[in-house]
């Protein structure tokens, strides 16, 4: 089963799944550059070597469900 990895101080987190897929989630900094509990969700994107943002989602348990789910398909 594919684990979460902290990439940076900030809590980014990555995951691959089997298929190849790699996810990562990150904070949602408002204008003031501080969190208010959203995280984005990116996409690694082999067409354009580059991450794709997917959607927010909050809190931090609901971003990763939704990676799960996306990396089941």
């Amino acid at each position: 089963m594919a684990k979460w990895k902290k990439t940076s101080w900030d809590n980014e987190q990555q995951i691959t799944f089997k298929s190849g897929q790699s996810f990562k989630i990150k904070k949602q900094l408002n204008d003031k550059e501080q969190h208010e509990g959203s995280w984005q969700v990116w996409v690694w994107s082999n067409d354009n070597d580059d991450w794709d943002w997917i959607d927010n989602f909050s809190p931090m348990w609901y971003a990763k469900e939704n990676v799960m789910k996306l990396g089941d398909k």
